[in-house]
């Protein structure tokens, strides 16, 4: 059995080697809403904050379309209410998507401290 160790692999012109029939995440977010502070991402200029438990991601680089798989995800439990998220497919562009995220009981819009998101599909 062979071993294959390398620290970069390019392709044959020198430049990023093509994976096949592989899908990495394009866009990966991780914030904090209740104060619009970023922590790790990929592919993410910015957030801005459009109003109580709403924020818009905005992409450093475009998506090829508005196709686009998007994951996220919140739940929070403070107390007994549940804290929800979910996207606004109106908002949603090549360049950014809407995050709303609420209280589960009354629908109120809440910030909270950990927004978490993945995107899958292709850059343009």
């Amino acid at each position: 059995m062979s071993t294959l160790k390398a620290d970069t692999i390019q392709s044959t012109g020198g430049g990023v080697a093509t994976l096949t029939k592989q899908n990495a995440a394009k866009v990966f977010g991780q914030y904090d809403a209740s104060v619009n502070v970023g922590t790790p991402s990929l592919n993410i200029s910015s957030v801005t904050d459009t109003g109580t438990g709403q924020h818009r991601p905005n992409f450093t680089n475009a998506m090829s379309s508005t196709g686009f798989s998007i994951t996220e995800g919140i739940t929070i439990i403070y107390s007994t209410t549940a804290v929800v998220s979910g996207i606004a497919n109106t908002e949603t562009t090549t360049t950014k998507i809407e995050i709303q995220t609420f209280k589960s009981g009354d629908g109120a819009n809440t910030d909270v401290s950990q927004v978490h998101f993945n995107i899958h599909g292709d850059l343009a």
